[in-house]
């Protein structure tokens, strides 16, 4: 009787084991790479409409003030965007900001 209580047991420890693993089949496998290399994309197409719908671009800032001062006189360790407005300075840091950590 103990016997087939710890085997009950246990299978139902293995199923639920078996349960919690990765996705369920089917799973679209795409070539990425030259062939042999195992590059592959594994996409799920169950969740495939919502990523898509996460992974579109934002919307487009509005035009900034061009005229003020510069970034770089304004900001120390521009280096790159220095001879940008501090408006169009502002408004390509927003569209970074968006684009690397966009809200759900």
């Amino acid at each position: 009787m103990k016997t087939q209580i710890r085997l009950m047991g246990a299978l139902v420890a293995a199923l639920g084991l078996l349960a919690a693993c990765g996705e369920r089949p089917p799973i679209d496998v795409q070539q990425i790479g030259y062939r042999g290399t195992g590059m592959e994309q594994n996409v799920n197409p169950r969740i495939r409409a919502a990523l898509t719908a996460k992974n579109q671009i934002g919307g487009i800032q509005p035009p900034a003030d061009t005229s003020g001062p510069l970034a770089k006189d304004l900001y120390q360790n521009v280096q790159v965007l220095s001879d940008l407005s501090v408006g169009e300075f502002t408004r390509v840091m927003l569209s970074m900001t968006e684009w690397v950590t966009p809200e759900d």
